[in-house]
């Protein structure tokens, strides 16, 4: 073979592979050298007024610092001319570009100075201004404390700098002012930056252990980085409720504390005011500065209106869809535990929701657009991680129940901190008559569904025994009818049922001949199908979840009662969790999504199934074996 053919080769290779193994081999200097793989990014200064491609860019630097005359001359992407010489802007080093009646600034690239002292003095500056982890800048200035970066070493220490929360979040904004949010910039297809963002789970299998074993070590990292800026980096780590002393806000001033929520007030995110009232409240009694800044971040929670376009809600619950569907389409995360990624993704979320906010992006025609575009990719990620988390459905992260876990948590926090809230209009918003906790805007059985970090943590109580009576008695009726399995599956959600109950449910069908009475609708019957298809997954009863798939099937051939296919698929989906290996798991999968391949459909039904199909076998490859058929039989349907 020769050179140019490798070269083609290797490159038609590297972009066919995914995203985390082919970040892995374009960073990896050896392989790109050997395959002549040339990576020729391109670098925009200003609204586009200066466009040159990186290793133009690297050269010229390098002939800058290395001129007599102390000027470079660099050509554009559109082969103009440009004059570089090393300038003081306020004092700080820099590289003038000019040319074309346009006068630019650069950073100056320190870290190919010839001159020790430079090098590191601008290192220290440079990892600082973007908290790179303490490991990977022990190496970087391992290397620049004996010479300057090569070519290859400049562009991954640049990489390196700007793949950390601090300075994505600052492209995200700059790029929001430009009108031009990419992807790649929204959602890094990296797993090393979500470990800078949200810590390393380690061994971790549930956000609890994580609480105990790795996030408090997060958070003290944050906090010695900047105590200010890493107080606020913390933050949006709280989509659960945390312990707050595991924020040591003892380290910060009461000037500090009383910026960072005057600043939340102003451009803090959803999830960053949640956590910001749990904190908030909790030290009010010492923080009294905090105070107005809490009274107005909570009335505008309270106030938000999930059934508007604009609502912050709406706004988060499309981020959280966006993030995390991108994570599962990219696959970074496939060995990481449910809890970690979708602790990672609303992280994400967050950092956007502040970026887009202070930009004044339209929240709403924005959100629109992500639903439209991500939504089917994360509702079939969140059905996998259901095998592993069974507790949390993707239903869950509508806006309206983000809101119930908020105010339910604001609640809880307002409660266990009664006695430090002095008599005034905190109390009064949190208390009084008029207050929101008097008349809660849910039901009790909304507070009890887990949040969405919380799919794999077990009730703790076991039903109290007049629950266990209603149940039963609901269940040994003569006639099974809407509802006859409302206080199953209500209590299913919040206590621990044991076998005997669920034993009853599939008695009582086949009693009943798997007919229920009185169903009028697709609405009440897939209420219904859904329930116990939770129930199935919760209890991780086997039995259960073949009984919902009869019941489906019955009643699918039904007149104007049947369910929906794409809703029938979804119970099916939810079922699955019943089965917690994979290869029990990826059957009862491929047997459903078969039946309903070959049941009646239109095109437009085919379709979508046929879509989902084939994301949720890219999400779990080893689907494929069990659902080729039916996606075969899917695309027979449509030519």
């Amino acid at each position: 073979m020769n050179n140019v053919d490798q070269v083609v080769l290797a490159s038609a290779v590297v972009h066919m592979l995914p995203d985390l193994i082919r970040e892995s081999l374009l960073n990896d200097s050896y392989f790109c050298t050997q395959n002549g793989i040339v990576l020729a990014e391109q670098l925009t200064v200003g609204h586009n007024d200066l466009i040159i491609m990186k290793p133009d860019w690297f050269a010229a630097v390098k002939n800058l610092l290395s001129s007599h005359d102390n000027f470079s001359i660099l050509k554009d992407t559109n082969h103009r001319e440009w004059k570089l010489v090393t300038s003081l802007e306020n004092g700080v080093k820099k590289i003038q570009v000019s040319g074309n009646n346009r006068i630019l600034y650069l950073p100056f690239p320190t870290a190919l100075s010839h001159n020790q002292t430079e090098r590191l003095n601008g290192f220290e500056q440079q990892i600082e201004g973007v908290h790179l982890p303490i490991k990977d800048a022990e190496y970087w200035r391992s290397i620049l404390v004996t010479r300057p970066l090569s070519d290859d070493e400049f562009r991954l220490f640049d990489e390196d700098c700007a793949n950390t929360p601090i300075a994505i979040s600052q492209l995200i904004e700059a790029g929001a002012l430009a009108g031009n949010c990419d992807i790649s910039i929204l959602v890094p297809p990296s797993e090393s930056y979500f470990l800078r963002l949200v810590g390393d789970c380690g061994t971790s299998r549930t956000i609890t252990d994580y609480t105990e074993h790795g996030l408090a070590d997060h958070f003290k990292h944050l906090m010695a980085w900047r105590r200010l800026d890493g107080f606020l980096l913390a933050l949006p780590l709280f989509a659960h409720a945390f312990d707050t002393s595991l924020v040591e806000t003892t380290l910060l001033s009461d000037d500090e504390i009383g910026e960072a929520y005057k600043w939340l007030a102003s451009y803090g995110d959803m999830i960053s005011r949640i956590g910001a009232i749990e904190v908030g409240l909790a030290i009010i009694d010492q923080r009294p500065k905090i105070k107005p800044f809490l009274i107005e971040i909570i009335k505008e929670i309270i106030n938000d209106d999930v059934n508007n376009d604009a609502s912050r809600f709406n706004f988060l619950s499309s981020l959280i869809i966006l993030v995390d569907g991108k994570l599962a389409h990219t696959k970074i995360f496939g060995d990481r535990p449910p809890f970690w990624r979708r602790l990672a993704a609303i992280a994400q979320a967050s950092l956007i929701e502040r970026a887009l906010l202070h930009a004044k992006v339209d929240i709403a025609r924005f959100s629109e657009k992500i639903l439209q575009n991500n939504a089917s990719i994360f509702f079939m990620q969140s059905f996998v991680d259901m095998r592993h988390e069974p507790r949390w459905q993707p239903d869950y992260n509508s806006a309206k129940q983000l809101r119930v876990i908020t105010l339910s948590r604001l609640i809880a926090t307002a409660n266990q901190n009664a006695n430090k809230i002095e008599t005034g209009e905190l109390h009064d918003l949190l208390f009084g008559e008029t207050g929101f906790c008097i008349q809660p805007p849910f039901t009790v059985l909304d507070c009890f569904i887990p949040g969405p970090l919380a799919g794999g943590l077990e009730p703790q109580q076991d039903a109290p025994p007049e629950i266990i009576e209603l149940i039963e008695n609901q269940l040994n009726a003569a006639v099974l009818e809407v509802n006859s399995f409302n206080s199953l599956v209500n209590s299913a959600l919040i206590f621990r049922l044991n076998s005997h109950q669920i034993e009853l449910v599939g008695k009582a069908l086949r009693t009943a001949k798997f007919q229920i009475k009185h169903v009028t609708s697709k609405d009440q019957l897939t209420s219904i199908l859904y329930g116990l298809a939770t129930v199935a997954a919760i209890t991780r009863n086997t039995n259960l979840a073949e009984d919902v798939i009869i019941l489906t099937q019955n009643f699918g051939q039904l007149p104007g009662v049947g369910v929906l296919p794409e809703n029938a698929m979804a119970i099916g989906l939810i079922a699955a969790a019943a089965f917690p290996e994979l290869a029990d798991w990826s059957r009862f999968i491929g047997n459903w999504m078969t039946s309903l391949a070959f049941s009646p459909l239109n095109k437009e039904e085919a379709l979508r199934l046929q879509v989902f199909c084939k994301q949720i076998c890219h999400i779990v490859p080893e689907l494929w074996h069990t659902c080729g058929k039916a996606e075969a039989a899917l695309e027979a349907r449509l030519t």
